[in-house]
Order: C-alpha cells, then sequence, then structure tokens
C-alpha cells in the first residue's frame, strides 16, 4: 500500500492533451507527490537507466505509443532494477473487452480507458496505489 502523497508516477504519453488531464488530476486532486513524463518506450528507458532517475510507485503506460511496443516492453520493465514492485497500467483508448484481457495476460497490473473519466479517475489511482487492482475500460 502507498500513500498518494508519496506517490511517484511516470506517465507513458505521447499526447499533450491526454498527459495534462492526467497530471492535473494526479497532481491537484489525489496529491501524488511527483509526475513525470515519457513520451515513448524508448525515452522511458533512456530515462531509467540514467543514474539521476528515481524509483516510481505506478507506470501509466498508454499501450499505443511509437518506438516500442508497450506489450514487447513490459518483460524488459519488469526486471529494470528501478521498478521492481512499480504497478503498470495500461491506459489505452481501445476499450474493448479483448483489450482488457490481451493486458491482463500480458502482465499489466490494470487497464484505464482514455478518454479519462475524470470522476472516476482519482478513485481509480487511489484503489491501485492500495494494492486494488483495477480493469476498467470505462
Amino acid at each position: 500500500m502507498i500513500d498518494p502523497t508519496f506517490a511517484h508516477v511516470l506517465v507513458v504519453e505521447d499526447r499533450d492533451d491526454t498527459f495534462f488531464v492526467v497530471q492535473d488530476l494526479l497532481l491537484a486532486e489525489i496529491g501524488v507527490r511527483s509526475c513525470v513524463r515519457c513520451r515513448d518506450g524508448r525515452s522511458l528507458i533512456t530515462m531509467l537507466d540514467a543514474p539521476t532517475s528515481g524509483l516510481f510507485d505506478l507506470i501509466l503506460y498508454d499501450i499505443k505509443r511509437p518506438l516500442r511496443a508497450a506489450f514487447a516492453q513490459l518483460p524488459i520493465l519488469r526486471v529494470h532494477p528501478k521498478l521492481i514492485g512499480t504497478r503498470i497500467v495500461a491506459l489505452t483508448a481501445n476499450i474493448m473487452i479483448d483489450d482488457v484481457e490481451r493486458t491482463r495476460n500480458a502482465g499489466f497490473d490494470g487497464f484505464i480507458g482514455i478518454p479519462i473519466n475524470q470522476d472516476r479517475f482519482p478513485n481509480q489511482i487511489w484503489r491501485i496505489l492500495h494494492d486494488e487492482w483495477v480493469w476498467e475500460p470505462r
């Protein structure tokens, strides 16, 4: 269980509008300690490998990002020394039941549909940080 006020969150998202909504909700509504952004999987690995990179409690990963498919990258993230125990939750506009099952079977820790439901998102993040897995495409 992680107190949201101590949580460090990384968002992998290339769209500015989606990131700004997520960032605003994480910081203003939920009160997380920090929210960092990577635009794609390549910059994520580069950032994690930098000596100054910190640890993250939660990664919100838009699974349709270019340069590195999230499904192919997930096993790499799972063994990265800075991400041991980090919750990795898929974000996507692909919200069919098959998409949810694919992310679950791939090993993601949850699923949140885009567009972000601003009324539900704070509770979804709170639940994830309190070890309750969220599988909600809408």
